[in-house]
């Protein structure tokens, strides 16, 4: 499947602004390969309620992983309410 890879050489098509504080934020962001962030992963210190929140920014969105964040229930219940079809591995 196309868009499951990781294409690493492509820029980000996303805000420049969402991308860069999600990357303040230790995330690892996969992009397909026209450019946009499909796969999201939020680690530990990194993965909070504030990450969500510039989460929620990019559009073509398809999967969301925190592992070991201080991440709220309510929060990931709150963004799986806004984007029903996103994927969310906890």
């Amino acid at each position: 499947m196309a868009d499951s890879e990781n294409h690493e050489n492509v820029e980000p098509q996303d805000d420049s602004d969402v991308v860069e504080t999600l990357e303040s934020f230790n995330a690892r962001l996969d992009v397909n390969e026209d450019g946009w962030v499909w796969r999201v992963f939020l680690y530990e210190k990194g993965g909070c309620d504030e990450a969500l929140e510039w989460v929620r920014k990019l559009p073509e969105l398809k999967e969301l992983w925190v592992l070991q964040t201080k991440v709220t229930k309510q929060a990931v219940d709150e963004l799986q309410e806004e984007k029903p079809d996103l994927v969310i591995y906890r």
